[in-house]
């Protein structure tokens, strides 16, 4: 009776572990570069504002790459201004320009100064998400090593390690990917496990 009681908790205990990660305080961040399939990243981005505005343990950012001036926006109860802006620039044209070096200094800057979240880095924070909505140009001109990668050994995301850290790496359902590819010769993102799935 005292054995199965125990293998009871154990198996309890493993069924709970995967929700554990999801609970404390969260920092995601949506990075667009978009490429046609703006319904889809809308839909895509309706659901997260939908299931995030009202928690106080999600700190959500959406960031539309736009050449030199990326949009950005802040998941919060009062965000319908900055929301209809963001949603409004997504689909007033069928592709946005990504510079890589832009991106990567808005969100290093982003987060790390206080400015845009209350918050200096990643320390407040139980998780953090990384998620990547690319097209096929952003692959074909190495932009995964230019922004992704770049942003991982930069931001020194090494040090979060596999508990807290989560990279997403969505693409279009119209294309394969070999994953052995994304990244080039420097493979700043070392072996850190990322996702790649499409969107």
């Amino acid at each position: 009776m005292r054995r199965s009681a125990i293998q009871y908790i154990l198996i309890l205990g493993l069924l709970l572990l995967p929700s554990a990660r999801l609970m404390g305080k969260s920092l995601e961040l949506y990075y667009i570069a978009h490429d046609h399939y703006e319904t889809t990243l809308t839909r895509i981005l309706e659901q997260v504002r939908r299931n995030a505005r009202y928690n106080t343990d999600r700190t959500v950012i959406f960031y539309l790459a736009n050449g030199n001036s990326p949009v950005r926006m802040l998941v919060s109860p009062n965000d319908e201004q900055d929301y209809d802006f963001f949603i409004e620039m997504l689909n007033s044209q069928t592709s946005h320009n990504v510079y890589p070096e832009v991106d990567r200094l808005m969100i290093m800057d982003m987060l790390s100064e206080g400015r845009f979240i209350p918050t200096k880095g990643f320390d407040d924070y139980d998780s953090v998400v990384f998620n990547y909505y690319i097209t096929p140009g952003f692959i074909s001109m190495d932009f995964c090593d230019a922004l992704i990668g770049r942003l991982y050994w930069d931001m020194d995301m090494q040090t979060l390690g596999k508990r807290k850290l989560e990279i997403n790496i969505f693409h279009n359902p119209d294309i394969r990917v070999d994953e052995n590819k994304l990244f080039g010769r420097k493979n700043l993102i070392e072996q850190f496990p990322y996702l790649v799935d499409s969107f």
